[in-house]
């Protein structure tokens, strides 16, 4: 997002942008790709009976708080709320693809028990 050109995500806005900095460093796409690097990514879906926030889910603070502290800086959680139906979506990333895949399943316990309960 470009705050100062636009209040939403835009993608051609964002495209604009990546042209110019390529004309400023006088440098490919390929060539400014290879100081970021791509780590794997597991994404869950909890379909729930209805909408609740992730934060208000009994437990569940705590069970990320632990899972954000194992994972420490090899990674990232994102847990976020879909805004058109009553799902609940669990991105992990890291460096270690089977690490992220357990953090995923654990934390989707959690709201699936509290689903149920």
């Amino acid at each position: 997002m470009f705050l100062d050109h636009n209040t939403t995500g835009d993608g051609t806005l964002a495209a604009l942008q990546l042209l110019a900095i390529m004309i400023k460093k006088n440098k490919p796409l390929s060539e400014l790709a290879t100081i970021m690097s791509t780590f794997p990514q597991v994404l869950q879906n909890v379909r729930m009976a209805s909408r609740i926030a992730p934060e208000h889910i009994p437990g569940f603070p705590e069970a990320l708080e632990k899972a954000e502290g194992k994972l420490g800086s090899r990674g990232r959680i994102l847990v976020r709320p879909s805004g058109t139906e009553p799902v609940i979506r669990v991105m992990t990333e890291g460096e270690d693809e089977q690490e992220i895949a357990t953090i995923a399943d654990e934390l989707c316990a959690v709201i699936r028990r509290a689903d149920r309960g």
